[in-house]
């Protein structure tokens, strides 16, 4: 693990938002930009929209930066995975200075890597840290990706890794997060869709 230290001005607060496509992220990280949490999805991929179903296009809210480094957590081995977090723990100081304390991050694949950003977190001395994952049934999520060319494609190719993202996070996984003081909350998607109803 990363040596804990606090080299921020004020104290970093950080809420992860993940879980399959289609499960209702885009939504729930909406609403906790809301309260007032910075993303940085705002700078670094504006103008990137997904297509929902009977809701035209929406703002994915996915932080550019943060998914290219996911996609390489998934598939990196120890010693790459413990070179990423170090570089994660920069970034997150860069965002922190750029855009303030209070920060969300939202990608499906935080479903797999949040364990690493919030070790980032936690070494910048971390006071707040919250995993939001959403949840919602299987034939519901697949229903939807039918609808996008893209995700189709993407099931077919990355078999593994669409499988993990629509398991129940592993028991191990929250065990680790739950030493370094990351609150974990499953979100149902009838849940975030109805609060903004």
């Amino acid at each position: 693990m990363l040596p804990r230290r606090s080299c921020l001005k004020a104290p970093l607060e950080l809420v992860i938002v993940g879980g399959a496509y289609k499960s209702g992220t885009s939504l729930l990280c909406e609403s906790i930009e809301a309260r007032g949490y910075r993303n940085p999805g705002r700078l670094t991929n504006p103008d990137e929209y997904g297509h929902g179903i009977g809701a035209g296009l929406y703002r994915t809210r996915e932080c550019s930066i943060a998914r290219d480094w996911n996609r390489r957590l998934v598939k990196a081995g120890p010693k790459e995975t413990a070179r990423i977090e170090r570089q994660l723990t920069g970034y997150l100081a860069e965002i922190v200075g750029e855009l303030g304390p209070k920060l969300v991050l939202k990608d499906p694949y935080m479903k797999m890597t949040a364990l690493h950003w919030f070790r980032a977190a936690h070494s910048l001395g971390a006071y707040r840290q919250t995993l939001l994952l959403t949840d919602r049934d299987l034939p519901a999520i697949k229903r939807s990706w039918a609808h996008s060319r893209f995700l189709t494609w993407k099931e077919r190719t990355n078999t593994e890794e669409f499988r993990q993202l629509v398991a129940p996070i592993r028991h191990d996984v929250l065990v680790n997060l739950s030493v370094i003081a990351v609150k974990t909350y499953i979100v149902k998607y009838q849940d975030i869709v109805g609060s903004i109803r």
